[in-house]
């Protein structure tokens, strides 16, 4: 016994081992289906589910299994639930005129195939006598149909085109128009074309094939490349000579849809052309250019104070220019008087001389405009012309009225160019068109119109024998639908079809239908009463032929049949009955020693063909049962409850110091005839908990543990551990052993006096132990679909088993064996299982929505078949008329289906067409309409979709005129939309360095009837080479210079630079201006004082030409414009503003991959927030970011660490020497390297693959940026101080003005970037609006252009509402979002109702608005409130607790 003991503890070791290994299944999501409803209820009690375990699901209406079941299992593996349990939607069975299909299926899986074949003379789409169609997400592809042969042409799908009807189908010689998008052509190449319909098909199919260019010629003397047959638009070409040849003309040309632009160049050779013109002693060029042609001539002009002597133009004549003129300067320098006034202007700037070279700009007051050049120029001692200031006259008179409308705000007398007006429209009239109109050049753009809508008048309706269907309240708009019904005792007339019952709203004006009397026909009286119910609407003496009543029952009452009752040929058809509930008698089930199973069940009422569960007390069982069963399942009858007795064991005490006698009688019955022992213990199944077994000696039962069993040959040993005894039993052969064997010592009793051991009652160990006779056949495992053997892992493993055995089978959720109990008894016998173990699916009738049957609410086992009668116009699938209980649920779905349909003919679509060839469609089916081009529907989509309903189509769709969003080169759009609608206008911004026809970075455009306005053009802004003093040299010197280019500046002769030593070109022009050269310059004075700020210098007598001083602000102030002042021939360059800083930071931009400590917005000015990578990942950067003036600093970056970079050996151009002889390095690694001719060590670190500095022993240096620039509409920041790289200026606009985008400008690469836009704060709109526990999503700016976007977000677990993105308009900001608050769990609250979250891991103190909270109760209490209260809902930051006591 030890060394089984011992094995048997092995066995268990290992078990469990195996055991850990497997991973449970947890709640399964089931696509388009579900599982039983008391898996969502008990959740928590049936999962995780373990290895193995099989689960039902069942799927939605219209939704089949992979195989096509509306019910499937599936099965916990170590991977998961195998199959994934998914519904797919099925195809219907199509109805095909002209043909027929070969399989009777009624519906068809995803991805099934059907075969069809047409009838003889019809053909299918494809033109064969039959088609495999496929069942797709979308339905059948193609759609099965069956034309007749060579009579029609069925016009194909047409993409990237649009056809001129709405016809499909064509006959013989007939033809359709159709037009190609932009940028395609027709089958012949055209934008438009007709196909004519021939008896073998179209003549030219017609298609939409993409534009195309022609092949490029070759070049002479060059090549250009790719090299294609054909090119598509939007492909480019570029061109290239070969030596001693240069390209005339772009090198670049690109296929558009009207071919090459612009034309290919060509290679000219170098005896045609000269080199760059000689350029003589204080002069520059008036016209430069890049190439200079054979007779080509450029005109020379002399410094100012220079007098030109020969001819001013000079000619190319065979690769040489003829001879320049010389430039002799001035003996005195020439001078200009104060530049002549302007009326409502002033000039800019001003000073005491002004000398040749000088500019003056003009700048009009408010309200005035300039006319002619913005600035002058003293030349030779006089001003160019000056400017006129004009004032602006053409203002718009106040714009139109719209009837049934009005302008929002305050009327004027006069607007100026640039003004808009907003309308609304008033209350229930429907505003179409802009809503906004826009005064330019004193004309209004086209306001809007004000719909008016409809009233339904009871006197048009009288006459027309209508009343509606729908109560409507308030007014009905424009474009709503009416429907309306006819009266009782008339209908529609035959030629009338249904759909004319619903009336569109047009304009106030309503077209009513008519109805006409029916014939006479038998009436009837007073519809029956019924039992617990009434009729809903009060009651007449005789009603209509084709009448209707409906039923209601009292409350909770089971209304069992058709709700309504209808009136045919004088007699009222079968009224619904209303089941009572059943009651609770609690006195019956104390009586019947009955509990409830489940709390929930506890409650006043039942409804009919609910079920309710009992559980026996205490040591009872239900009677009449073949094994002691506990619990029963009970089903509400039409108010009846059928309850189950359970009856008390019955036993026989037996004193302990008997128990031996009571063995040794007992034994003496165990003696069978043949001479063989009976065990002890009865044959049969039961029930087992750990090893807690019962030994059932007739009618006396020991409670015993460690059941250990040896059998050899003719003897069996069997032993078990009891309470208070040992019990071992031997069982023997007796013919064996040759005579009568004596019990006598057979049997040891020993009063073990066990303690602690855990017993469980009413548990039966029901084992078999067969004496050593003959065998019989046996009975091997049985298989039960759908079902499960009793206690299955522990039995599997003795099969097969003798007869005589009896086990215990139930079935799954909606499944039931023929005996109808939860468990039933199969026994093994000579014949194998009797009864047969099987498991019949049980359906559920419903309700009949749309027809009648007497078996509604009622419960049917697989094979039966129940009979449904379907109201008049509706019909079961197939016209059948009985459905049956199948293995996978009812054959086909109970429900009856509308035979109506809506006509193709009863649609007309405004400016569009459908895109379905199908005539007719069934109630509940949508067909897709499409817009022509340029039209889109009211939600700016170029396609929509109707429905058909009961009463028609759902709507008339209607497609209005848009324009697309234009594809602009070398420019943005503002807005994010597709389409727009008329009148709607488009900003737009031209890229960095680029201008309109205008010379403007911005613009817009308007949706006409024709399309666009204009469609905008950017071109590359430039500035041109600038007129100098004589004194001044510039370099480089080109033709043109882009936007970004630096023009440095020195000067001759040894005389001294007053100005900047370098300026930049901008899409403005050049900036700061240019300087001049003089011989004497003035030294400076003091510097003047600061506001707010101070000087950073040591006081001196005076300061030297070029001499710098350096600014500070006080504390809490901010600077903007230059931080230096530069002492410039005895006058100082501007000084800076200190500002008291504006508006704090809001949300902290999000770090990728990385995080900051908890805090909470607003940040003031001068905060600081240190940052953090998360785990694995590597900060490249400034651990902070800080809060400067409204804007965060810019934010480091966090790298994977397995993905950080590694830096090569620094190479070095001269000889060095290197503290390391790595040739690759790691991230943060150091490296020290000593330059040639020098002592001391330079330190460098690698960050993420480069070298930080950079190792250098050329002594390269970063070349410096050029000063500022005046920015237009800032205020004054002129100074000559050169940047360092990196550095930044912060800039300070205008009043009423305000910032577009970046607020600072920085040096990069010796060149100023990151322009800030100073720009009228009039269209554009300020920072957008803030909300409630939410913010931006982006750095907030001064001013946004009109048609700009932010978006916002909320707080952590904050919910937000409305539209996520703003966008501004005519200087406001659309409607904002909200944060909507989420619920915060409160433990006091929890606490004080003695309950506490259902889910404690992770724990949960917060929940959305949608979410769900579930609760339960403490330990030892129960619910005080119903049961569904414990599920609450998250409402905007509110919730129910419920309570327990």
């Amino acid at each position: 016994m030890r060394s089984k003991s011992l094995a048997l503890i092995i066995i268990l070791i290992i078990s469990g081992e195996l055991h850990a290994e497997e991973k449970p299944c947890g709640f399964p999501s089931v696509e388009n289906g579900r599982i039983a409803q008391y898996y969502y209820i008990f959740e928590s009690y049936y999962f995780p589910m373990s290895i193995n375990q099989n689960l039902s699901f069942s799927c939605l209406v219209g939704y089949t299994t992979a195989t096509g079941k509306r019910e499937a299992r599936t099965t916990c593996t170590v991977a998961g639930w195998s199959p994934e349990p998914r519904c797919f939607k099925k195809c219907p069975k199509p109805d095909l005129k002209n043909g027929y299909i070969f399989d009777s299926k009624l519906s068809y899986k995803i991805q099934e195939n059907m075969r069809y074949r047409c009838t003889s003379g019809y053909k299918t789409m494809a033109g064969q006598d039959e088609e495999v169609v496929q069942c797709l997400a979308d339905g059948w592809s193609p759609q099965p149909t069956c034309s007749k042969e060579h009579e029609t042409c069925l016009a194909p799908e047409l993409h990237h085109g649009n056809y001129f009807t709405t016809q499909k189908t064509f006959k013989v010689k007939d033809s359709v128009r159709y037009e190609c998008a932009s940028g395609y052509h027709t089958a012949s190449g055209k934008s438009t074309e007709e196909a004519e319909c021939h008896p073998y098909g179209w003549a030219l199919t017609p298609q939409c094939t993409k534009l195309k260019c022609s092949s490029l010629r070759v070049i002479e003397n060059g090549y250009f490349h790719p090299v294609k047959q054909t090119y598509e638009e939007g492909d480019v070409v570029q061109f290239f000579c070969h030596k001693n040849y240069y390209l005339s003309g772009s090198d670049l040309i690109q296929c558009y849809n009207f071919g090459w632009y612009p034309e290919s160049p060509v290679c000219e050779g170098r005896r045609n052309r000269c080199p760059p013109p000689p350029l003589p002693l204080n002069s520059n060029l008036q016209t430069y250019s890049t190439t200079y042609r054979h007779g080509e001539t450029v005109r020379i002009a002399c410094a100012l104070n220079f007098a030109m002597q020969g001819a001013e133009e000079i000619r190319c004549e065979n690769g040489k220019w003829t001879e320049p003129p010389r430039c002799v300067e001035y003996k005195q320098r020439m001078t200009c008087e104060a530049p002549p006034s302007v009326e409502h202007g002033t000039a800019t700037p001003s000073s005491e001389v002004y000398h040749s070279g000088d500019k003056v700009a003009y700048m009009c007051e408010r309200g005035y405009h300039l006319r002619g050049p913005g600035e002058i120029r003293c030349n030779r001692g006089r001003w160019t012309l000056p400017p006129e200031c004009v004032e602006n006259t053409e203002n718009c008179n106040p714009p139109p009225d719209v009837i049934n409308g009005a302008i929002i705000g305050e009327l004027l007398a006069s607007y100026p160019t640039g003004s808009s007006v907003e309308y609304r429209c008033n209350e229930y009239y429907l505003l179409r068109g802009a809503k906004i109109s826009h005064c330019e050049q004193g004309r209004w753009s086209s306001p809007p119109v004000c719909l008016e809508p409809c009233t339904v008048n009871v006197g048009d309706m009288r006459r027309n024998h209508v009343e509606m269907k729908w109560n409507y309240e308030g007014k009905i708009l424009h474009g709503d639908l009416i429907d309306f019904v006819c009266k009782q005792g008339y209908e529609l007339s035959p030629s009338t079809p249904p759909s004319e019952l619903s009336v569109q709203c047009d304009r106030g004006e309503v077209k009513y239908p008519s109805c006409v009397r029916k014939e006479s026909k038998r009436m009837c009286a007073s519809p029956p009463a019924i039992k617990n119910g009434v009729i809903k609407s009060s009651t007449l003496n005789t009603y209509e032929n084709g009448s209707s009543v409906e039923y209601i029952c009292f409350e909770h009452h089971f209304l069992q049949g058709a709700r309504e009752s209808y009136c045919l040929e004088g007699v009222w058809t079968t009224p619904p009955e209303c089941l009572e509930p059943c009651t609770l008698s609690f006195d019956t089930m104390e009586n019947n020693n009955l509990l409830l199973k489940w709390n929930f069940d506890n409650r006043p009422y039942i409804f009919h063909g609910e079920y309710v569960e009992f559980l026996c007390k205490g040591d009872t069982y239900i009677a009449g049962f073949p094994h002691p069963v506990s619990e029963s399942r009970v089903q509400c009858d039409r108010g009846q409850l059928n309850y189950p007795r359970c009856v008390q064991r019955e036993r026989r005490e037996t004193p302990a110091e008997n128990v031996s006698e009571y063995v040794e009688r007992e034994a003496e019955g165990l003696k069978r005839p043949e001479g063989v022992w009976k065990s002890p213990i009865e044959a049969g199944e039961g029930d087992e908990r750990e090893n807690t077994d019962q030994i059932l000696f007739r009618d006396f039962t020991f409670p015993c543990v460690n059941f250990d069993i040896y059998q050899k040959g003719f003897a069996a040993l069997a032993s078990w551990q009891c309470t208070e005894f040992t019990v071992m039993l031997i069982t023997v052969n007796e013919a064996a052993l040759g005579g009568a064997a004596s019990l006598q010592g057979q049997f040891q009793l020993h009063a073990a006096g066990v303690t602690g051991m855990l017993l469980l009652t009413h548990v039966l160990l029901i084992l078999w132990i067969s004496s050593v006779g003959g065998q019989g056949r046996h009975c091997d495992f049985p298989k039960i679909n759908h079902g499960i053997l009793y206690n299955e892992k522990k039995y599997k493993a003795s099969f097969p088993v003798s007869p005589g055995k009896i086990f215990y089978y139930s079935c799954e959720y909606n499944y039931m064996p023929p005996s109808k109990y939860f468990w039933t008894p199969i026994t093994c016998t000579e014949g194998g299982w009797s009864p047969t173990p099987k498991c019949l699916r049980v359906c559920f009738f419903p309700f009949v929505e749309n027809g009648q049957s007497a078996s509604s609410g009622q419960i049917y086992l697989e094979g039966a078949t129940v009979q449904i009668t379907c109201n008049k116009g509706y019909s079961l699938p197939d016209n059948q008329g009985s459905i049956t209980c199948a293995e996978g649920g009812w054959s086909s779905p109970p429900e009856c289906i509308s035979t109506k349909k809506c006509l193709k003919t009863d649609i007309v679509v405004a400016n569009g067409f459908l895109s379905e060839s199908e005539y007719a469609y069934s109630v509940n089916k949508e067909t897709q309409y499409k817009c022509k081009p340029g039209y889109t529907t009211a939600d700016g989509k170029t396609s929509g979709t109707v429905q058909c309903l009961q009463g028609g189509w759902s709507s008339q769709p209607t497609c209005i005129k848009s324009c697309e969003r234009p594809v602009l080169v070398n420019a943005r759009v503002k807005m994010d939309f597709r389409w727009f609608q008329l009148n709607d206008m488009l900003n737009y911004e031209c890229d960095a360095g680029y201008k309109n026809q205008d010379g403007h970075t911005t613009g817009s455009i308007v949706c006409g009837e024709d399309g666009w306005s204009h469609l905008p053009i950017c071109r590359e802004a430039e500035c041109q080479l600038p007129f100098l003093e004589a004194n001044v040299d510039a370099y480089p010197k080109q033709e043109k210079y882009k936007v970004g280019d630096v023009l440095k500046f020195s000067c001759r002769q040894r005389l001294k630079r007053v100005g900047p030593d370098s300026v930049q070109c901008y899409q403005f022009g050049w900036s700061p201006n240019f300087p001049t050269c003089k011989g004497q310059v003035r030294s400076c004075g003091q510097p003047p004082q600061l506001p707010n700020g101070k000087m950073k210098h040591r006081k001196q007598g005076k300061y030297e030409h070029s001499e710098m001083v350096e600014c500070d602000c006080n504390p809490n102030f901010v600077m903007k414009g230059p931080k230096k002042i530069q002492c410039m021939d005895g006058e100082w360059t501007a000084l800076p503003t200190c500002v008291e800083p504006g508006k704090a930071c809001g949300f902290m931009p999000q770090l990728e991959n990385g995080y900051s400590q908890p805090s909470v917005p607003p940040y003031r000015h001068g905060v600081s927030v240190v940052l953090s990578c998360r785990n694995a990942y590597t900060m490249i950067g400034n651990t902070t970011i800080t809060c400067i003036d409204g804007i965060w600093t810019e934010l480091p970056k966090c790298v994977a660490t397995n993905q950080l970079k590694r830096c090569e050996k620094p190479r070095f151009y001269t000889r060095s020497q290197l503290s390391s002889h790595t040739y690759e390095f790691n991230h943060n690694a150091r490296v020290s390297y000593k330059c040639a001719g020098k002592s001391t060590y330079i330190q460098t670190v690698c960050i993420d693959g480069k070298w930080d500095p950079e190792p250098d022993c050329l002594g390269k240096k970063k070349p410096l940026c050029p000063p500022p620039p005046q920015i237009p509409n800032a205020r004054n920041m002129l100074t000559t101080v050169n940047y360092q790289e990196g550095e930044k200026v912060a800039v300070l606009c205008k009043e009423n003005h305000a910032f577009l985008e970046a607020k600072e400008l920085v040096c990069r690469s010796g060149r100023w970037q990151s322009l800030p836009h100073c720009v009228e704060s009039g269209q554009y709109c300020g920072p957008p609006p803030p909300i409630g526990n939410g913010d931006i999503t982006s750095f907030p700016l001064s001013a946004y252009p009109p048609g700009s976007n932010v978006q916002y977000r909320c707080q952590s677990f904050y919910e937000l509402r409305g539209n996520l993105t703003v966008t501004c308009r005519n200087g406001r900001w659309s409607e904002p979002p909200a944060c909507i608050d989420a619920c915060i769990i409160s433990e006091d609250r929890m606490n004080k109702n003695n309950i506490q979250l259902k889910w404690r891991n992770p724990p949960k103190r917060y929940a959305k608005t949608g979410d769900f909270i579930e609760f339960e109760c403490k330990h030892s209490h129960k619910e005080r409130t119903p049961i569904q209260s414990f599920r609450v809902l998250c409402q905007e930051g509110k919730f129910e607790y419920p309570a327990c006591e």
